[in-house]
């Protein structure tokens, strides 16, 4: 069984996602498909699924590039996203010791409501390393289970078809009580990862998930981000 260990900034802590993957099955996961996919019924039709011509490469969101200044990222995100450059709201994350500009954009995908995206720049490089844009409720009420599913699924096929490695490919994996809905590395291991949240259920009767959030992070480096770290021997 092959495993690794992905982080990705979240904020407030790293999201820490297993990738263990059963023997004989590069890349695919044993768990039935919970998010409905074109794809999958495609090749279930005995068609083949659309393929990308060339090998992906996951280096930013848009015009926005790994490595940008926080400027370079205000102007050219603002240009992305038809936003003023003011609208991006500044924070510092006290833990991470990273920087973060927000903003709240409507309709990234039509008639999806509103998301909040958000550009991290690493604690040493004061560059950008990741991306992050979420769908919830909790930001915009029109917004329901129903939608983070059917939206979960176009993403999904979306990415697959972008010449990502099968063998660098995760679908349908249950996570930290949700699921991710795809995580693919390119060539250079960077990462983009689609993740749904259900609420909590009370009780031991199983139901079916209340989704609540749907996360895209696109992520220059998952397996040492560039994040504040106690240096070893200090404790």
């Amino acid at each position: 069984m092959r495993k690794a260990t992905l982080a990705v900034v979240t904020g407030a802590a790293f999201l820490v996602i297993s990738t263990a993957t059963p023997k004989g099955t590069p890349g695919a996961t044993a768990v039935p498909a919970t998010v409905p996919s074109a794809t999958a019924e495609a090749e279930a039709a005995g068609k083949p699924a659309p393929q990308a011509e060339k090998p992906v490469e996951v280096n930013g969101f848009r015009s926005v590039r790994f490595g940008m200044t926080e400027e370079e990222v205000r102007k050219t995100a603002a240009k992305d996203l038809g936003i003023k450059p003011e609208a991006l709201k500044a924070e510092d994350n006290p833990l991470e010791r990273t920087r973060v500009l927000t903003a709240r954009v409507a309709d990234l995908l039509p008639k999806t409501g509103s998301a909040r995206v958000a550009y991290t720049f690493g604690h040493s490089s004061r560059k950008l390393i990741q991306v992050t844009i979420k769908w919830s409720k909790a930001l915009d009420a029109s917004i329901t289970s129903e939608h983070l599913l059917g939206n979960a699924g176009l993403l999904r096929d979306y990415f697959l078809q972008q010449g990502f490695k099968p063998e660098n490919v995760v679908v349908n994996r249950p996570a930290n009580g949700g699921i991710v809905v795809f995580r693919g590395l390119d060539p250079q291991n960077r990462m983009v990862l689609l993740t749904l949240a259900a609420e909590p259920q009370a009780g031991a009767e199983k139901r079916d998930p209340v989704w609540s959030e749907l996360q895209i992070a696109y992520v220059a480096d998952p397996v040492k981000p560039d994040v504040y770290r106690i240096p070893p021997g200090q404790f």
